[in-house]
Protein backbone atom coordinates (compact mmCIF):
# COMPACT_ATOMS: atom_id res chain seq x y z
CA UNK A 1 0.00 0.00 0.00
CA UNK A 2 2.80 2.44 0.77
CA UNK A 3 4.30 1.72 -2.21
CA UNK A 4 1.44 2.73 -3.83
CA UNK A 5 0.54 5.61 -1.93
CA UNK A 6 4.12 6.70 -3.45
CA UNK A 7 3.62 6.29 -6.77
CA UNK A 8 4.05 2.47 -7.47
CA UNK A 9 7.47 2.17 -6.50
CA UNK A 10 9.40 -0.65 -5.91
CA UNK A 11 9.66 -1.64 -1.87
CA UNK A 12 13.40 -1.22 -1.70
CA UNK A 13 13.31 2.30 -2.11
CA UNK A 14 10.25 2.77 0.45
CA UNK A 15 11.62 4.23 3.41
CA UNK A 16 9.75 3.05 7.26
CA UNK A 17 10.61 6.69 8.17
CA UNK A 18 7.48 8.04 11.07
CA UNK A 19 7.74 11.03 9.89
CA UNK A 20 6.82 10.51 6.28
CA UNK A 21 5.19 7.10 5.47
CA UNK A 22 2.79 8.14 8.54
CA UNK A 23 1.69 11.09 6.90
CA UNK A 24 1.45 9.74 3.54
CA UNK A 25 -0.65 6.80 4.52
CA UNK A 26 -3.25 9.18 6.59
CA UNK A 27 -3.52 12.12 3.66
CA UNK A 28 -4.16 8.92 0.86
CA UNK A 29 -6.62 9.17 -1.41
CA UNK A 30 -8.99 6.11 -0.51
CA UNK A 31 -10.96 6.90 -4.08
CA UNK A 32 -7.63 6.64 -5.83
CA UNK A 33 -6.51 3.58 -4.41
CA UNK A 34 -9.99 1.75 -4.71
CA UNK A 35 -10.34 1.03 -0.76
CA UNK A 36 -12.64 1.66 1.73
CA UNK A 37 -12.28 3.79 4.46
CA UNK A 38 -12.14 0.57 7.12
CA UNK A 39 -9.76 -1.03 5.29
CA UNK A 40 -7.85 2.38 5.16
CA UNK A 41 -7.80 2.67 9.06
CA UNK A 42 -6.91 -1.42 8.82
CA UNK A 43 -3.83 0.07 6.97
CA UNK A 44 -3.35 2.40 9.36
CA UNK A 45 -3.49 0.70 12.57
CA UNK A 46 -1.17 -2.29 10.82
CA UNK A 47 1.24 -0.09 9.97
CA UNK A 48 2.40 1.87 13.25
CA UNK A 49 1.79 -2.02 14.74
CA UNK A 50 4.82 -2.73 12.67
CA UNK A 51 6.90 0.44 13.41
CA UNK A 52 6.70 -0.30 16.72
CA UNK A 53 7.63 -3.63 16.70
CA UNK A 54 10.48 -2.59 14.68
CA UNK A 55 10.93 -0.17 17.41
CA UNK A 56 10.79 2.65 15.06
CA UNK A 57 7.91 4.19 16.37
CA UNK A 58 7.59 4.82 20.23
CA UNK A 59 5.50 2.41 22.08
CA UNK A 60 1.62 3.80 23.05
CA UNK A 61 0.74 5.47 25.89
CA UNK A 62 4.29 5.27 27.39
CA UNK A 63 4.68 7.95 29.98
CA UNK A 64 7.77 8.15 31.84
CA UNK A 65 7.94 9.81 35.44
CA UNK A 66 9.04 13.79 35.52
CA UNK A 67 12.23 13.35 37.51
CA UNK A 68 13.44 17.01 37.40
CA UNK A 69 12.30 18.39 40.54
CA UNK A 70 11.23 21.97 38.87
CA UNK A 71 9.76 20.40 36.51
CA UNK A 72 8.19 17.82 38.95
CA UNK A 73 7.16 20.78 41.04
CA UNK A 74 4.76 21.68 37.93
CA UNK A 75 3.31 19.02 37.39
CA UNK A 76 2.18 18.42 40.33
CA UNK A 77 0.61 21.81 40.47
CA UNK A 78 -2.09 20.59 37.16
CA UNK A 79 -5.01 20.63 37.98
CA UNK A 80 -6.85 17.59 38.42
CA UNK A 81 -9.96 18.44 36.81
CA UNK A 82 -8.58 20.21 33.65
CA UNK A 83 -6.78 16.80 32.50
CA UNK A 84 -3.90 18.09 31.05
CA UNK A 85 -2.45 15.09 29.82
CA UNK A 86 -1.12 16.92 26.19
CA UNK A 87 0.88 19.66 28.21
CA UNK A 88 2.24 17.02 30.73
CA UNK A 89 3.85 15.17 28.01
CA UNK A 90 5.56 18.02 26.63
CA UNK A 91 6.36 19.39 30.47
CA UNK A 92 7.95 15.53 30.32
CA UNK A 93 10.06 16.03 26.83
CA UNK A 94 11.56 19.36 28.29
CA UNK A 95 12.75 17.51 31.67
CA UNK A 96 13.70 14.84 29.49
CA UNK A 97 16.22 17.40 27.40
CA UNK A 98 17.19 18.95 30.22
CA UNK A 99 15.80 21.88 29.21
CA UNK A 100 14.66 24.24 32.36
CA UNK A 101 10.85 25.81 32.75
CA UNK A 102 12.15 29.40 32.50
CA UNK A 103 14.05 28.56 29.19
CA UNK A 104 11.35 27.39 27.42
CA UNK A 105 10.63 29.12 24.03
CA UNK A 106 8.63 28.54 21.15
CA UNK A 107 11.73 26.91 19.45
CA UNK A 108 11.66 24.61 22.30
CA UNK A 109 7.51 24.14 21.23
CA UNK A 110 9.44 23.18 17.52
CA UNK A 111 11.27 20.65 18.97
CA UNK A 112 8.84 18.60 20.74
CA UNK A 113 6.85 18.98 17.18
CA UNK A 114 9.48 17.22 15.42
CA UNK A 115 10.19 14.59 17.97
CA UNK A 116 6.01 13.84 18.30
CA UNK A 117 6.14 13.47 14.31
CA UNK A 118 9.30 11.04 14.31
CA UNK A 119 8.61 9.34 17.32
CA UNK A 120 4.84 8.91 17.22
CA UNK A 121 3.36 10.22 13.95
CA UNK A 122 -0.37 10.36 13.28
CA UNK A 123 -2.70 12.98 10.88
CA UNK A 124 -3.03 15.08 14.31
CA UNK A 125 0.54 15.95 15.69
CA UNK A 126 0.18 19.67 14.84
CA UNK A 127 -3.20 20.58 16.58
CA UNK A 128 -2.62 18.45 19.59
CA UNK A 129 0.75 20.57 19.72
CA UNK A 130 -0.73 23.69 19.36
CA UNK A 131 -2.72 21.99 21.86
CA UNK A 132 -0.14 22.28 24.39
CA UNK A 133 0.66 26.11 24.15
CA UNK A 134 -3.13 26.59 24.54
CA UNK A 135 -3.19 24.81 28.12
CA UNK A 136 0.50 26.12 28.82
CA UNK A 137 -0.66 29.45 28.26
CA UNK A 138 -3.88 28.59 30.16
CA UNK A 139 -1.33 27.75 33.22
CA UNK A 140 0.14 30.99 33.09
CA UNK A 141 -3.04 32.55 34.76
CA UNK A 142 -3.58 29.56 37.20
CA UNK A 143 -0.44 28.20 38.50
CA UNK A 144 1.75 30.81 40.57
CA UNK A 145 5.16 30.42 39.81
CA UNK A 146 4.34 29.32 35.92
CA UNK A 147 6.74 30.98 33.27
CA UNK A 148 5.85 33.51 31.95
CA UNK A 149 6.50 32.72 28.44
CA UNK A 150 3.52 32.80 25.84
CA UNK A 151 3.90 29.89 23.37
CA UNK A 152 2.80 29.66 20.02
CA UNK A 153 3.06 27.31 17.08
CA UNK A 154 3.96 28.83 13.60
CA UNK A 155 2.54 27.63 10.10
CA UNK A 156 4.18 24.49 8.42
CA UNK A 157 7.20 25.13 6.62
CA UNK A 158 6.40 26.02 3.09
CA UNK A 159 2.91 27.33 3.66
CA UNK A 160 1.77 30.83 2.30
CA UNK A 161 0.07 33.02 4.92
CA UNK A 162 -2.84 34.90 3.76
CA UNK A 163 -2.46 38.53 3.78
CA UNK A 164 -3.14 40.92 6.83
CA UNK A 165 -6.23 43.06 6.60
CA UNK A 166 -3.65 46.06 6.62
CA UNK A 167 -2.65 45.09 2.90
CA UNK A 168 -6.01 46.28 2.11
CA UNK A 169 -6.31 49.86 3.50
CA UNK A 170 -9.97 50.35 1.73
CA UNK A 171 -11.28 47.38 3.50
CA UNK A 172 -9.63 46.86 6.46
CA UNK A 173 -12.39 49.63 8.53
CA UNK A 174 -15.44 47.81 6.71
CA UNK A 175 -14.13 44.54 7.80
CA UNK A 176 -13.65 46.51 11.25
CA UNK A 177 -17.17 47.89 11.15
CA UNK A 178 -18.93 44.45 10.08
CA UNK A 179 -17.14 42.06 12.87
CA UNK A 180 -18.09 44.78 15.66
CA UNK A 181 -21.42 44.66 14.53
CA UNK A 182 -21.79 40.61 14.56
CA UNK A 183 -20.51 41.21 18.48
CA UNK A 184 -23.63 43.77 18.83
CA UNK A 185 -26.86 42.61 20.44
CA UNK A 186 -30.52 44.01 20.34
CA UNK A 187 -29.70 46.53 23.01
CA UNK A 188 -27.18 48.46 20.87
CA UNK A 189 -28.99 48.66 17.50
CA UNK A 190 -31.10 51.86 17.12
CA UNK A 191 -35.00 51.42 17.29
CA UNK A 192 -35.46 51.55 13.55
CA UNK A 193 -32.22 48.93 12.66
CA UNK A 194 -34.11 46.37 10.68
CA UNK A 195 -30.44 44.60 10.93
CA UNK A 196 -30.86 43.94 14.40
CA UNK A 197 -29.65 40.84 16.01
CA UNK A 198 -28.41 38.56 19.07
CA UNK A 199 -24.63 38.52 19.48
CA UNK A 200 -22.56 36.05 17.31
CA UNK A 201 -20.88 33.40 19.18
CA UNK A 202 -16.54 34.29 19.27
CA UNK A 203 -16.66 31.10 16.83
CA UNK A 204 -18.88 32.62 14.85
CA UNK A 205 -17.26 35.99 14.12
CA UNK A 206 -13.60 34.27 14.13
CA UNK A 207 -15.40 32.14 10.77
CA UNK A 208 -16.50 35.46 9.24
CA UNK A 209 -13.01 37.42 10.09
CA UNK A 210 -11.25 34.02 8.25
CA UNK A 211 -13.76 33.77 5.57
CA UNK A 212 -13.31 37.97 4.91
CA UNK A 213 -9.32 37.73 4.61
CA UNK A 214 -9.25 34.37 2.27
CA UNK A 215 -11.94 35.99 0.22
CA UNK A 216 -9.70 39.51 -0.33
CA UNK A 217 -6.74 37.21 -0.53
CA UNK A 218 -8.23 35.28 -3.58
CA UNK A 219 -8.76 38.56 -5.45
CA UNK A 220 -5.40 39.72 -4.69
CA UNK A 221 -3.94 36.77 -6.07
CA UNK A 222 -5.97 36.35 -9.03
CA UNK A 223 -4.59 40.02 -10.01
CA UNK A 224 -6.49 42.47 -8.44
CA UNK A 225 -4.46 45.43 -6.91
CA UNK A 226 -4.63 45.19 -2.89
CA UNK A 227 -4.55 48.80 -1.89
CA UNK A 228 -7.82 49.11 -3.83
CA UNK A 229 -10.34 46.51 -2.71
CA UNK A 230 -12.91 46.87 -0.51
CA UNK A 231 -15.87 44.36 0.94
CA UNK A 232 -17.84 45.71 -1.96
CA UNK A 233 -15.78 43.96 -4.52
CA UNK A 234 -16.96 40.58 -2.87
CA UNK A 235 -20.80 41.45 -4.22
CA UNK A 236 -19.49 41.43 -7.72
CA UNK A 237 -20.34 38.58 -9.48
CA UNK A 238 -17.05 38.07 -11.62
CA UNK A 239 -15.01 38.87 -8.67
CA UNK A 240 -16.86 36.73 -6.51
CA UNK A 241 -16.44 33.70 -8.76
CA UNK A 242 -12.98 34.69 -9.79
CA UNK A 243 -11.48 34.15 -5.93
CA UNK A 244 -13.40 31.19 -5.29
CA UNK A 245 -12.23 29.28 -8.18
CA UNK A 246 -8.99 30.15 -7.16
CA UNK A 247 -9.66 28.73 -3.53
CA UNK A 248 -11.53 25.88 -4.69
CA UNK A 249 -8.28 24.77 -6.83
CA UNK A 250 -6.37 24.97 -3.61
CA UNK A 251 -8.28 23.33 -1.13
CA UNK A 252 -11.01 21.85 -2.93
CA UNK A 253 -10.51 17.29 -3.46
CA UNK A 254 -10.34 16.15 -6.75
CA UNK A 255 -12.97 14.66 -8.47
CA UNK A 256 -12.60 10.95 -8.92
CA UNK A 257 -14.68 11.11 -12.64
CA UNK A 258 -13.04 14.16 -13.60
CA UNK A 259 -9.64 14.43 -12.54
CA UNK A 260 -8.80 18.21 -13.75
CA UNK A 261 -11.63 19.42 -11.40
CA UNK A 262 -12.23 19.94 -7.93
CA UNK A 263 -14.86 19.46 -5.58
CA UNK A 264 -16.07 21.92 -3.03
CA UNK A 265 -15.45 21.13 0.82
CA UNK A 266 -16.43 22.28 3.78
CA UNK A 267 -13.82 25.25 3.27
CA UNK A 268 -15.20 26.24 0.21
CA UNK A 269 -18.87 26.11 1.06
CA UNK A 270 -17.70 29.13 4.33
CA UNK A 271 -16.06 30.80 2.25
CA UNK A 272 -19.14 30.66 -0.76
CA UNK A 273 -21.64 31.36 2.38
CA UNK A 274 -19.28 34.69 3.48
CA UNK A 275 -20.25 37.60 1.04
CA UNK A 276 -23.90 36.94 1.10
CA UNK A 277 -23.22 37.85 4.94
CA UNK A 278 -21.60 40.58 4.42
CA UNK A 279 -24.02 41.37 1.49
CA UNK A 280 -27.09 41.31 4.27
CA UNK A 281 -25.85 44.35 6.52
CA UNK A 282 -24.16 46.08 4.13
CA UNK A 283 -27.82 46.34 2.11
Amino acid sequence: MLCRIDGEKAPSTVRLDPATCLPAMDGASLVALGISKKTHQNYRAALRRVLRRLGILAPAHKREPVTDADWAALVQALPAHFHPHRLRAYMGFCAAEAIAPGSVTNTTLEAYLRHRMESHGGPNIRSDVREVARQWNKMRTLIAGWPDTVLALGPPEGRVQALPFSAYPAAQPEVEGYLAWLAQGPEDAAEDDDTAHDPASPETIGTRKKGLRLLLWGLAKTGCAPEALTLADLMRFELARQTLRWHRQRLGKPNPRKPTEMLPTPGTAMLADTPGRWQFISN
